[in-house]
């Protein structure tokens, strides 16, 4: 939130790039999935409690975690014909240990 000078006026503003890990966003989709191994892009970028709402993300900036997701090998995005949606790959219980792992690395 940024508060204005004069008034009272607060706005969502986005988060600065690379200040938001592509595991988080992982963790959150996974959370909303709730077992299910496939999402729609745009259910991640408008529902409540999804990515978009949570983070203030636009469609380039979710895509952009999204594809980093897809190259670590975590999901599998598929925009082909209108069907923009994403096949989740790694298994929810993997992820606990995966973000440990990767918060033990970052932290040496």
């Amino acid at each position: 939130m940024k508060k204005l000078e004069k008034e009272r006026i607060y706005r969502k503003t986005e988060p600065q790039k690379n200040m938001l890990n592509s595991l988080i966003v992982l963790v959150v989709i996974l959370d909303q999935t709730k077992g299910n191994t496939r999402i729609n892009i745009n259910d991640l970028l408008r529902k409540p409690r999804n990515v978009g709402k949570v983070f203030n993300l636009d469609i380039i900036e979710l895509t952009g975690h999204l594809y980093q997701l897809e190259k670590l090998g975590h999901i599998k995005v598929v925009r082909t014909a209108g069907l923009d949606v994403i096949k989740i790959i790694t298994l929810p219980l993997g992820i606990r240990s995966l973000l440990q792992q990767n918060c033990i690395l970052e932290s040496r």
